[in-house]
């Protein structure tokens, strides 16, 4: 989508990914609770898969993404995630799209929730450390671009930040107040579109808490739907 109507994302561009690049290990797919599977989302998602929406191809994509058609703040992945299928991330491509989102001068909001090693515990070890090299591979060649590390809970967290990752996490979806704090003494905020008029498009007067790479601080996201 060249221009998001989304109240939360505010008028920037987004896109999704096929469903297949979900990480098979994914609890809330396990639960059926992925947001994505719920609501408009889920409409979208089953249009898309089905071949009812104009889709890009990943080449297609990376031009498309340079262009003025693109805006300069942009959501990666509303559904769906990094390249490569299931569990595993491909690295070559992710490096491809980094390179490219580097280089545009752009700012990209992007989280992954495949398994890496050293953060989380579900999937194959080997695959873990695959992708975990891939993951720090592309980031040691960005110097913009980042990908947050999606964690399902506190303890995460802690693994993902300890080891310099920027990181977010779920919270429980009655979490009060705007600051957190982990166990091992992470400081956190809740994303402010929770409890302010923030919009991505706006948000960090113009860029993105969740695009800053090297943040320092982690960004909660209260549970929603299912």
């Amino acid at each position: 989508t060249t221009l998001s109507h989304n109240k939360k994302t505010g008028p920037i561009s987004n896109f999704m990914s096929e469903s297949k690049t979900c990480p098979d290990t994914c609890p809330y797919l396990e639960s059926n609770a992925c947001h994505a599977k719920q609501g408009n989302m889920r409409i979208h998602r089953d249009r898309h898969d089905q071949g009812k929406y104009r889709s890009y191809s990943f080449m297609e994509l990376l031009g498309l993404i340079p262009t003025a058609i693109f805006s300069r703040i942009f959501r990666c992945f509303v559904s769906g995630d990094l390249p490569g299928k299931g569990d595993r991330i491909d690295g070559k491509r992710l490096r491809k799209l980094a390179k490219t989102i580097d280089e545009s001068g752009k700012q990209a909001i992007a989280y992954t929730h495949k398994p890496l090693s050293g953060v989380h515990k579900r999937g194959d070890v080997k695959l873990r450390r695959a992708n975990r090299r891939a993951f720090d591979q592309m980031m040691s060649e960005t110097k913009n671009f980042t990908v947050n590390v999606s964690c399902d809970s506190m303890a995460e967290l802690d693994r993902a930040m300890d080891r310099g990752l920027d990181a977010v996490v779920v919270v429980p979806h009655d979490t009060i107040g705007k600051k957190l704090v982990s166990p091992g003494g992470r400081r956190g905020l809740v994303c402010p579109a929770v409890w302010s008029d923030t919009k991505c498009s706006d948000c960090g007067k113009g860029s993105p808490l969740c695009a800053q790479k090297g943040r320092n601080i982690f960004i909660g996201f209260p549970a929603t739907g299912q």
